[in-house]
C-alpha cells in the first residue's frame, strides 16, 4: 500500500530549518524513516530524494527541506540495494515484488518482473536508450524499458556491469571468476575475454574512464591476502598494470574517478585492522595515499564520491575519532572539512553520499537522512561511468567525462638538474599531479602521476636529445619544462 503523506502530519519526522549561510559540514536538516535502518545510497529526481529501507519500504522527500513525500510500505524483503534513477523513473529490486519500475510522484509500481529478484548492488540496471540490463543470480537479462519484457537472456553469473562508450558493448565481471568479458548489446554474444593474472581471487566492481582504461576491483574472497586491483587498457585488452595484494573492495562499493587518480576502499584481515581508502595512479596503479578509514567488524566497504578535485566519504570508526562526513583533496587526502558529527547519534553509513547543488546527502543505518552543506562545488556533473546514483546525474550510466572545474590550479615545482644523462627529480610539486615526458615531436613517452613531492624518475634509456615534461592537475593548468638528456 502506498501511502501519500499529509504536510501537517510530520510529527515523527525532525527537520531542522536550512541555513543559507551555512559552511561546509553544516547540517541543514535531518528527517527520520520508517523502519530506520537502510543499506541503501540516496537517488534523485524530479528534486525528490529517494531511499530505500533495509527491511522494508522506500520513502520519498522533499530535496529542499526534508518533507516526507510519500512511503511505500511494501515490505521489500529485506533487499539492501540501491534504487536507480533512468528517464525520470525509480527502478529497485524486491523480496518479494520482483523487480520494479516506480512512479517517483506517489511511489505506485508501473511494471514488476517477480522472477527477477536479485541483483548485485552494483552491477545493475543499466540503461542504453529504452532497453535495460539487469542480473538475477545465475543469468544476464535485457529488458525493454516501457514495460518490462526480456529482449535476450544469457546464463552468466555477473558481478559487476558496465556499458561502453560506443553504446554497442556490455563490459561485464564475472562473478566468483577473474576474468572481464564484453558483449554485444544486441544478442549478448561474446566479444571479448581478459583473464586476470590472479586466479584465485575474483573480479568485482569496475569503473570506466572513458574508452581507454577499465579499473577492475577484487571482490569478496576468503583468501583476502591474494586480492589485487587491475588496470586495463580496453583498445589493446591487455592487463596495463596490477597492484600488490591489497585487499578487496566488499558489497560492489564503486571507486570513484577524478582527473588522473582513482579512490577506492579496500580491507582486510577483517577485525583486526582498519579499512583503508586509498587514492591510485589510474596510469600505473601506484598508491598516492592510504587513510585508515572504517575500523571494528562491519565489512561492508565505504563508496566514495569523486567531483572538482575533491573526495567525499563517510569515515566510519566506532572508536573515539568519529569523524562522519568526509570532504578531502583527492590528489592528497588532506581534509578539506569534515561534517557535524555531533549530529549523527548512529553515524554507521552503509551506503554512499549523493552530492546534488552544494549539498550532500546521506542515510545513516539507523539515524534517518542527512543534508550537510558541501561547500562549493564547480562543474557540470558529469561523472565518470563508476558510482552515477553518487551524484545529481539522473543515469544509470553517465557518460565517460569528469566535471569541469572553474577553479584553476597552479602547477608550481622544479625540474632537475637540467640537462642530465638521465636522473631526473620533479621536486615541489603537489602530490596527486600529472607528469608527461615527451620527446621533440610532441609524442608522448612516459605518462604517470607523482606519489610524492620529490618525485625521481630515471630516464637513462632515452636516448640523448630534448624532450618536454609536462605537469598538470585536474586538467585545468599545465606547465611545460624543456629538458635536455646527454
Amino acid at each position: 500500500m502506498k501511502t501519500l503523506i499529509n504536510p501537517i502530519k510530520l510529527s515523527l519526522i525532525l527537520l531542522l530549518p536550512v541555513n543559507l549561510h551555512a559552511q561546509p559540514g553544516k547540517l541543514l536538516w535531518k528527517a527520520g524513516f520508517f523502519p530506520p535502518a537502510t543499506w541503501s545510497t540516496p537517488a534523485i529526481v524530479q528534486n525528490k530524494i529517494i531511499i530505500q529501507g533495509q527491511d522494508g519500504g522506500m520513502f520519498c522527500y522533499n530535496v529542499t527541506n526534508g518533507n516526507l513525500l510519500w512511503k511505500d510500505s511494501i515490505n521489500f524483503g529485506g533487499q539492501m540495494h540501491h534504487p536507480k534513477v533512468s528517464n525520470g523513473y525509480i527502478y529497485t529490486t524486491s523480496g518479494i515484488s520482483g523487480f520494479c519500475k516506480v512512479d517517483p510522484n506517489d511511489g505506485k509500481i508501473i511494471w514488476n518482473r517477480t522472477d527477477l529478484k536479485y541483483y548485485i548492488t552494483q552491477g545493475t540496471p543499466l540503461a542504453k536508450g529504452n532497453i535495460f540490463f539487469a542480473t538475477e543470480l545465475s543469468d544476464l537479462y535485457c529488458l525493454n524499458e516501457t514495460n518490462g519484457a526480456t529482449r535476450w537472456k544469457k546464463t552468466m553469473q555477473t558481478a559487476s556491469l558496465l556499458l561502453h562508450p560506443n553504446g554497442n558493448e556490455l563490459i561485464v565481471s564475472e562473478f566468483g571468476k577473474a576474468r572481464i568479458f564484453g558483449l554485444n548489446v544486441t544478442d549478448g554474444a561474446i566479444k571479448w575475454t581478459i583473464n586476470l593474472s590472479d586466479t584465485l581471487g575474483k573480479a568485482g566492481v569496475m569503473a570506466l574512464r572513458d574508452s581507454s582504461i577499465l579499473i577492475v576491483c577484487s571482490d569478496m574472497t576468503y583468501t583476502p591476502e591474494t586480492q589485487k586491483y587491475y588496470g586495463i587498457n580496453l583498445q589493446t585488452k591487455t592487463i596495463m598494470w596490477e597492484t600488490d595484494s591489497i585487499g578487496y573492495t566488499a558489497d560492489y562499493a564503486p571507486p570513484a574517478m577524478f582527473d588522473s587518480i582513482i579512490v577506492i576502499s579496500t580491507r582486510k584481515n577483517l577485525g583486526t585492522e582498519p579499512q583503508k581508502l586509498r587514492a591510485l595512479s589510474i596510469y600505473s596503479g601506484k598508491q598516492i595515499w592510504v587513510k585508515d578509514n572504517r575500523y571494528g567488524s562491519s565489512g561492508r566497504s565505504i563508496i566514495p564520491v569523486a567531483l572538482d578535485g575533491k573526495v567525499f566519504y563517510c569515515n566510519n570508526s566506532d572508536t573515539a575519532t568519529k569523524e562522519g562526513y568526509v570532504c578531502a583533496n583527492i590528489y592528497t587526502g588532506q581534509k578539506l572539512w569534515v561534517a557535524d558529527a555531533d549530529t549523527l547519534t548512529h553515524m554507521f553509513s552503509y551506503g554512499g553520499l549523493l552530492v546534488y547543488n552544494n549539498k550532500i546527502y546521506g542515510a545513516t543505518h539507523m539515524s534517518g537522512l542527512f543534508c550537510f552543506d558541501a561547500g562549493t562545488v564547480n562543474g557540470n556533473w558529469t561523472m565518470y561511468a563508476a558510482n552515477a546514483y553518487n551524484t545529481c546525474n539522473a543515469a544509470f550510466n553517465p557518460g565517460t567525462l569528469i566535471e569541469e572545474s572553474t577553479n584553476p590550479i597552479k602547477v608550481q615545482g622544479t625540474v632537475s638538474p637540467n640537462p642530465s644523462s638521465g636522473n631526473l627529480i620533479l621536486h615541489e610539486f603537489e602530490r596527486g599531479t600529472k607528469y608527461e615526458i615527451m620527446d621533440i615531436k610532441g609524442t608522448q613517452i612516459i605518462s604517470d602521476v607523482l606519489s610524492s613531492n620529490n618525485y625521481q624518475l630515471d630516464l637513462s634509456g632515452l636516448s640523448p636529445g630534448i624532450y618536454f615534461v609536462r605537469l598538470s592537475m585536474d586538467g585545468k593548468m599545465s606547465n611545460t619544462y624543456k629538458w635536455v638528456k646527454w
